[in-house]
């Protein structure tokens, strides 16, 4: 939907208000909320938001490529007029390019298995951050003796810490450079990390668990911002759907390997459990470095070519 000029910064900004706005949300509820009434009133916290949703679904516009493919037009005019954006006449390339018939190509061509690895690895480091270690956290600080409430406000504190870096995530992401946006973000979640190691290894200066848990929160929170955006902006057309989609999932497989951890009851320190996130997060870091392409301010069609 949103033209070329607004697409970067508003997909950040999407997807950090999610992130750290999830993170507030549910850790300052916890704080109040469950030493009256228990974990479980947890669940129920999502029924508002999820029947809001619904609500809402009706000011959600279609999209103006499906809108053309399904031969209504003048709607798809309609629906990018609203966000600035015209329809203009294709060249024939990119008409032949559109008719091929693309079904035979693995998820991913072979040109991009670099750039596949580097963010397929990033997805699982930040899916064992978000849905492993910042879960475990609570459990960590109550085992040190704080209560739920103080272990919950501590990661509510550090969500608040991380609200105003969405929005300079997304101004770094149109303004500066989409590649190093992703770096910088993936290098704040590792610093993290290392400052929960060295916390975990008696460092007195890092007795108060905020500043690790909110660089944690921080580089997270910018890594899912840009992540998916970055990736949809390294792939062309006949293999972009696919290959954002791998991303994604690996992000959400990272979790999936986190909990299977807890069910069996195998969870390591956080000490442990922080050097070995980190390790994979410096490979990812080193691996973008090399493989990811500077997309600020490129049309998706461009990588065409």
């Amino acid at each position: 939907i949103m033209p070329t000029r607004h697409r970067g910064w508003s997909l950040v900004l999407v997807g950090g208000v999610g992130a750290v706005g999830g993170y507030l949300a549910a850790s300052g509820l916890s704080a109040l909320l469950q030493p009256i009434f228990g974990w479980r009133i947890m669940w129920f916290l999502n029924l508002p938001s999820g029947l809001l949703l619904v609500g809402l679904s009706p000011f959600i516009p279609e999209s103006a490529r499906f809108l053309m493919h399904i031969g209504r037009p003048d709607e798809a005019r309609a629906t990018l007029a609203r966000f600035g954006a015209v329809i203009v006449t294709p060249s024939e390339d990119w008409d032949e390019e559109a008719k091929v018939d693309h079904s035979h190509l693995p998820p991913v061509d072979k040109r991009y298995i670099g750039i596949t690895v580097a963010l397929t690895l990033v997805g699982l480091v930040w899916g064992f951050v978000n849905f492993g270690l910042l879960l475990w956290l609570p459990a960590q600080l109550m085992s040190e003796g704080r209560d739920m409430a103080v272990a919950a406000g501590i990661i509510a504190k550090s969500s608040l810490i991380a609200v105003p870096v969405v929005v300079v995530a997304a101004w770094l992401y149109a303004a500066w450079s989409t590649k190093y946006t992703l770096l910088t973000m993936i290098a704040v979640t590792a610093l993290g990390l290392f400052a929960l190691l060295a916390r975990q290894m008696g460092v007195p200066a890092l007795a108060d668990p905020t500043l690790p848990v909110a660089l944690l929160i921080i580089g997270s929170t910018g890594v899912i911002s840009v992540l998916l955006p970055f990736a949809a902006e390294n792939y062309p057309l006949h293999i972009r759907g696919r290959a954002t989609g791998w991303v994604a999932a690996c992000s959400k497989s990272g979790g999936l390997f986190c909990q299977i951890i807890s069910v069996l009851g195998a969870v390591p320190g956080i000490g442990t459990a922080a050097l070995a996130i980190a390790i994979p997060a410096l490979i990812a870091l080193g691996l973008v470095t090399a493989y990811g392409r500077e997309t600020r301010g490129r049309d998706l069609r461009d990588l065409e070519s």
